[in-house]
């Protein structure tokens, strides 16, 4: 990183009285999609992620649910 960016994070931890970095690590555990082995029913990858109700592709940016079964779009 540029010293700007290190002098701007360091006022940040200074401000907050934490670490910018492992808060940011932190946030991002809150976000983890699991893999599924399906299709993309729009672009056909296997590129699904799954988080509780919520299916995404990575591929395509498409959002789907699960109905009876199948694949449908949000």
């Amino acid at each position: 990183m540029g010293k700007l960016k290190d002098i701007h994070f360091n006022e940040l931890d200074q401000k907050s009285g934490e670490d910018y970095f492992a808060y940011l690590d932190q946030g991002s555990n809150n976000y983890k999609w699991d893999a599924l082995e399906e299709l993309c029913p729009n672009c056909l990858n296997q590129t699904l992620h799954q988080k509780e109700d919520d299916i995404c592709c990575d591929a395509c940016a498409e959002s789907y649910i699960r109905v009876e079964g199948g694949l449908r779009f949000k």
